[in-house]
């Protein structure tokens, strides 16, 4: 199986964003996929950051192991605080 991976990033003032792609090649197991990601995040204080996560955002349906589908998009989001 061939896997090729690659992201991008960027940052600027309170702003960081990544955005990064996985490429899984066909197998004797599984279908080719392609997976791509991101995560925006805002730094408000110091000690708080929020971000907003996208996995699989294309939505592609996969298996790693028949029988077992992964998720399809999913959207996480949330508060980070340092104490």
């Amino acid at each position: 199986k061939h896997t090729v991976k690659a992201s991008l990033s960027y940052e600027r003032g309170i702003v960081s964003a990544l955005l990064d792609g996985e490429y899984l090649g066909r197998s004797s197991d599984a279908n080719e996929v392609l997976l791509v990601n991101t995560n925006i995040s805002v730094q408000l204080r110091e000690s708080l950051r929020l971000y907003l996560a996208i996995d699989n955002i294309l939505n592609i349906s996969y298996e790693f192991t028949a029988g077992y589908p992964m998720p399809g998009a999913t959207i996480f989001g949330g508060i980070r605080v340092k104490i």
